[in-house]
């Protein structure tokens, strides 16, 4: 993207800013809400959407796994941008079924996919073309329907014509309501309602296909002048209750039976419709499935009888009992007299657990390549059991007397580690494809290898659950960091396909994907810092063994720091079986071979997963068989390394239960959760601050590392903010530090010692101003002389430290170097640099924007230089932007963000 008079104006002390030409978005990722309902899939549409916040992504499980985000770039900058997008967490989500209509039709092959939230607001998507290219799409919200009746649980879809939409949606009220979402102008109207009682309050819906009933036949039919159909309402008495309804003529729900069974919550129900093979049959056999908290699926038929056939055909067609015992049921008004009968085919017990949802295979793939009658009846089911059951009935000629078959599972997936929660939902996707999500929001995809006769998981892109709070890169811009209040660590690289092709396993694609999970915690974690490499460690005179361990050290972070809340600092090391996986990658990292026969193979989560431990540990320090060692590398691999078979594949089992990082030290001493860190540019020191309400408490902590034990030590403790800390960065000479409290001040410490081993020792506060009226957020050195301090002000100030000044007791009335006053709309939450003429900010309406530096080439003149928008990302986040983070070390432009709406997004800036 660069050329190389752009790559000579980027180094640090031009004065040319970056002249934006397009910002491209290369990744985004998020995890999968907890609701059960959260995911769907379409394998005829080549659709896959799930719920991540407030967002509703689309997965590109062809390209392994990749997601984008509906809506993304819709209303940018448009007064109504925020009533496109939902404003409370996505609770459920449909696809919007494909039906075979005539050609003259115009919206028969729209592609809709309708969401729904906690605030009950529901929203039409439609798939459109690009422009540029035919092949990719973006999602327009076209219709936004908003009510008071709470969070809607589930949303169920058919097609009523070419032009509309039959929804059926599941409320907090305890009301059951159906919609008519007329493709044509984009509207929702309601068409009918039922309420029910506090002890049958419903939990779920469906709605079966279009009934068609006549003197002589009764068929389940694709849409024509009819307009009856079923409505299934599963309870939390655990009844299930069917209902007739005319969605044409607005009639009532009518009662049609009560079936029983289930012992618990009934979680999901849904309708297949099946023809049958016989000609001389004239009934139509309706399946309903339905699953239970009470750990069990049931499989109903439901049977539609003409009214009209005599009584003496009619009950030879029924069971022995029936006509002894039960009368037969009162004709259907709304289904034109025909009556329904009721049969329990099968009860589907295997799981453990709850059983959260259950899904029918799709009759047909495509309109070319239908699947075979054989497959229709297939039920896949999902469980808190950690397993997803995929179950079928038995062969025709195994029936019994009366038609019902035997059913049994096909196949069991899933995770028996303690890393899985359990699965909440599952959806086919194609003959031979499931995706399912878990309730750790991870997502879960596997395909039937016809050549190896097995299941294979795929790769599939994941994301954090809750708030991302911290977010690093390498010091070398090979991979970064995210932290989140979702307890976990994940670690994003850039994976080359080139280094890992084998043509009998699923491989995974090209592009930024998360390649490792480092640490899963107890706490949510606040922050993190990458602790530079040895031979980037700058400390003065270097000892012979320095010397010698620097030539064959990487450019690389090989451990990194990280807080939460709790007291006490974690440090990890990255162990052998990560450098492994970046080389299979081919991600370029430097001396990769010394890194992967260094530390420890692998690491291991404790029994309370508090810790992770180091196994495997080789105690290799000496490198002078380094090339022997290598050449060994295969056969010391731990079973937690990627094994050849797998071809390189990273998958979501792999992710969750082998890529930790060993932890080598905790460090103590803080006395409040720990809020920010930062690592000293020589990898020897790091500064950390903590929640504090005095001077004494906000103190800032300096910690040395030990070479000898391999830890950290508390060596020294700075006094300056009064509140709490919430960020720090030394300068790129390592001779300033700088940190911003809340308490509206920054702090300038100094060191004055000329001692290069000791890094402790010397620091003195020499400045401490008031930075911002309200609130500070960040911070960032622009140089070793400017810094940058964003706050709640919607304030970016410019400030050049005062060498001159050496009173640690000072508080001198300093004025910013440059200010944006009012160019900021929303407060800046974020700031990131690119050099000393460019930066970043991120907001708390979720933009980003880019600022670049114009004025004078002259140094000493820096009240005449300003700096200017560039380039505006408007919605980026669909919350409060947490950490923007520039590439290092690259001769290409890479920004990485997040923020509090779980996401976590690379974009890729070209310059004119």
């Amino acid at each position: 993207f660069l050329t190389a008079n752009n790559n000579l104006r980027r180094r640090r002390g031009t004065k040319m800013g970056v002249v934006v030409n397009k910002i491209h978005p290369e990744y985004v990722s998020g995890g999968c809400n907890h609701s059960a309902h959260a995911l769907d899939a379409d394998y005829s549409q080549n659709v896959i959407v799930y719920a991540s916040n407030k967002n509703v992504f689309e997965l590109h499980i062809s390209s392994g796994g990749v997601a984008t985000i509906l809506g993304d770039g819709v209303g940018a900058g448009g007064s109504d941008a925020k009533e496109r997008h939902h404003e409370a967490p996505v609770t459920c989500v449909k696809i919007v079924e494909k039906k075979n209509v005539s050609d003259n039709e115009n919206n028969t092959n729209a592609v809709i996919v309708l969401s729904a939230d906690a605030s009950g607001t529901v929203i039409a998507w439609e798939a459109v073309a690009e422009k540029e290219d035919a092949r990719k799409r973006k999602w327009i919200p076209r219709a936004n329907n908003e009510h008071s009746f709470g969070p809607i649980t589930q949303i169920a879809a058919k097609r009523e014509t070419s032009d509309s939409v039959i929804v059926a949606t599941v409320a907090a009220d305890d009301y059951v309501r159906l919609w008519n979402l007329n493709v044509t102008n984009w509207t929702m109207e309601q068409v009918g309602e039922k309420a029910f009682p506090s002890q049958h309050r419903p939990m779920c819906v469906d709605v079966s296909d279009r009934i068609s009933s006549t003197t002589t036949t009764t068929t389940i039919t694709t849409p024509s002048s009819s307009s009856s159909r079923f409505v299934a309402v599963g309870c939390a008495d655990g009844t299930t209750r069917v209902y007739a309804v005319d969605t044409k003529a607005a009639t009532d729900f009518e009662f049609i039976t009560e079936l029983v069974g289930h012992d618990d919550w009934v979680r999901d129900a849904k309708f297949q419709s099946l023809t049958s093979d016989s000609e001389s049959d004239s009934n139509m056999t309706l399946y309903l499935a339905t699953c239970s908290q009470d750990k069990n699926a049931r499989v109903w038929k439901i049977v539609i009888r003409n009214d009209t056939l005599g009584e003496s055909e009619s009950t030879n067609t029924r069971l022995p009992f029936e006509t002894l015992a039960a009368p037969p049921r009162p004709p259907s008004e709304v289904l034109g007299g025909a009556r329904v009968d009721f049969q329990l085919e099968a009860l589907l017990c295997g799981h453990e657990d709850w059983v959260f949802t259950c899904a029918w295979r799709p009759l047909s793939e495509n309109s070319d390549n239908p699947v075979p009658s054989s497959l229709h009846q297939q039920l896949l089911t999902a469980s808190a059991d950690r397993s997803v059951n995929l179950w079928s009935p038995s062969m025709n000629d195994e029936a019994d007397s009366m038609g019902t078959s035997l059913w049994f599972s096909l196949a069991s997936l899933g995770e028996a580690g303690e890393n899985c929660l359990g699965y909440r939902g599952a959806s086919f996707y194609g003959r031979n494809c499931f995706i399912a999500h878990s309730q750790s929001g991870a997502l879960h995809a596997w395909e039937f290898i016809e050549e190896l006769q097995s299941w294979e998981s795929l790769p599939v892109n994941s994301g954090h659950t809750d708030k991302i709070r911290a977010l690093v890169w390498d010091n070398d811009g090979r991979y970064f960091l995210t932290g989140s209040e979702d307890h976990t660590t994940r670690l994003i690289g850039y994976w080359n396909e080139d280094a890992c092709r084998n043509t009998n396993r699923i491989q995974t694609p090209k592009g930024w994907r998360e390649i490792a999970r480092p640490q899963t915690h107890g706490h949510a974690i606040s922050c993190l810092a990458f602790v530079p490499p040895p031979k980037n460690r700058q400390s003065g005179q270097t000892s012979s063994n320095d010397s010698q361990n620097s030539q064959n050290s990487s450019k690389s972070s090989q451990s990194f720091i990280s807080g939460s809340s709790e007291k006490a600092l974690r440090a990890f090391r990255a162990p052998r079986v990560f450098w492994e996986r970046t080389k299979i990658g081919n991600m370029n990292v430097d001396n990769v071979d010394v890194l992967i026969v260094s530390g420890e193979g692998a690491a291991e989560a404790s029994a309370l997963g508090l810790s992770n431990k180091g196994v495997h540990n080789t105690n290799n320090n000496n490198n002078e068989n380094v090339d022997a060692n290598v050449e060994l590398l295969q056969e010391e691999l731990s079973k937690a390394n990627l094994d050849v078979k797998h071809g390189g594949t990273i998958v979501e089992e792999y992710l969750a239960t082998n890529t930790l990082w060993p932890e080598t030290s905790k460090l103590y001493g803080h006395g409040d959760d720990v809020f920010s860190v930062a690592a000293h540019p020589s990898g020897k020191l790091l500064a950390s601050g903590a929640k504090g309400t005095k001077e004494s408490t906000a103190e800032i902590l300096l910690w040395e590392h030990n070479e000898t034990h391999n830890d950290w030590r508390m060596v020294e403790s700075l006094l300056g903010p009064t509140l709490t800390a919430v960020a720090l960065e030394f300068s790129n000479d390592g001779g300033t530090l700088i940190v911003a409290s809340r308490d509206r001040h920054a702090c300038v410490f100094t060191r004055i010692s000329d001692d290069s081993k000791d890094l402790s020792e010397g620091w003195l506060l020499t400045n401490r101003f008031k930075a911002h009226a309200r609130e500070m957020y960040d911070l960032a050195f622009l140089n070793d002389s400017l810094f940058i301090t964003v706050g709640r002000d919607k304030k970016v100030n410019v400030w050049q430290i005062n060498a001159s000044s050496s009173s640690s007791s000072s508080e001198e009335e300093m004025k910013p170097s440059w200010s944006s006053d009012s160019a900021c709309s929303s407060a800046p939450t974020c700031v990131s640099v690119l050099n000393d003429v460019t930066f970043a900010t991120g907001h708390e309406n979720g933009s980003i924007k880019i600022w670049t530096r114009k004025g004078k080439d002259d140094d000493d003149d820096e009240d005449s230089v300003k700096w200017s928008v560039a380039g505006d990302i408007p919605n980026a986040h669909r919350a409060e932007v947490t950490k923007v983070a520039f590439k290092p070390s690259s001769s290409e432009i890479v920004l990485a963000t997040c923020g509090a709406d779980h996401v976590t997004r690379v974009y890729r800036i070209t310059e004119l």
